[in-house]
């Protein structure tokens, strides 16, 4: 069951990525953070971390991946691109500690 939090979570995240210019989109930089050379849309990258963050701190990893399907499902046009910008940002989340 959904809980509250993390439903809001992702209303914020789906607001935040239709702010997102996706004809600047790159995913083919593996290992380099999408939309580090664009000002605005590295605030909008910055404040996506954070949600996916804080998705991880409420629900573990599995959150994480559920919020990621949920979200990407919420704007079919761009499902894709949604996907890979969230898998790009979030899928260091939770492993980050567990390497160093």
């Amino acid at each position: 069951m959904l809980n509250r939090i993390t439903t809001d979570q992702d209303d914020t995240v789906d607001a935040l990525l239709r702010q997102i210019e996706w004809s600047r989109f790159d995913d083919t930089q593996k290992g380099r953070i999408p939309f580090a050379n664009d000002p605005a849309s590295a605030t909008v990258v910055a404040r996506l971390r954070a949600c996916g963050e804080s998705i991880h701190a409420v629900g573990g990893l599995d959150a994480v991946d559920e919020a990621i399907l949920r979200i990407t499902e919420m704007n079919s046009g761009f499902s894709d691109q949604r996907c890979k910008l969230l898998e790009a940002l979030w899928s260091p989340i939770g492993h980050d500690t567990e390497t160093r």
